[in-house]
């Protein structure tokens, strides 16, 4: 079958790994360390079913558009092995992914670090270009737009990128309604995550001349 296994190549969650921690070696409070890391896990479980219930709802339905999106670690331009290059500083390209989960398309963002930076601003203008002009071409019937991310204050969870989304409301032909939702910290591996290890295995593959 060709089939083969290896360790998955993600940040493990800093909660679980300190509760874990103290069931293991701190043996006190164990029935509130328990008890806090139940409700950690029933959260971002629930997260995820939330998720895969608006995936699907995404298929069957016609007015609805789901998307999930998330910026890529920074890819080194170019990717070099040499040792030369370690004691350089490169230049580095930043990547945000937008995800369809109907059309199951992905649309990539890129900019260099020389002309951008990866605040809340650069993050809302790609958002901004995606459902204003990438958006009606593929959902023209689209009147809600469920969109997924992580947590992060600095580029998704803040007043600009919130602020983005109601000017988008007034603007779009279309669009009625816009819900952000996000995913519990540790736990936020979404399908824009699998077009990023596709973008590295191939960007790195190509760079260093191999297949």
């Amino acid at each position: 079958m060709n089939l083969s296994f290896k360790k998955p190549s993600v940040d493990t969650c800093s909660k679980c790994d300190r509760i874990n921690m103290k069931l293991k070696y701190a043996f006190v409070d164990q029935a509130t360390n328990l008890k806090t890391l139940k409700e950690h896990q029933e959260a971002f479980k629930a997260a995820y079913e939330e998720k895969k219930a608006n995936k699907q709802l995404a298929q069957s339905s016609e007015v609805v558009a789901v998307i999930t999106f998330d910026l890529q670690q920074c890819l080194p331009t170019t990717y070099l092995q040499t040792n030369v290059a370690f004691y350089k500083r490169q230049l580095w390209t930043f990547n945000l992914t937008i995800h369809d989960l109907k059309t199951n398309k992905a649309f990539c963002y890129m900019w260099p670090e020389c002309e951008g930076n990866r605040g809340a601003n650069d993050i809302a203008s790609c958002l901004y270009d995606f459902i204003i002009n990438q958006l009606p071409n593929l959902h023209p019937n689209a009147k809600k737009l469920i969109m997924f991310s992580d947590s992060c204050f600095g580029q998704n969870k803040n007043s600009i990128v919130t602020t983005m989304l109601m000017l988008v409301t007034r603007l779009s032909p279309q669009l009625q309604f816009i819900e952000h939702k996000f995913l519990v910290p540790g736990h936020t591996h979404m399908e824009a995550d699998t077009d990023h290890a596709l973008i590295e295995r191939i960007y790195t593959c190509q760079e260093i001349g191999t297949n």
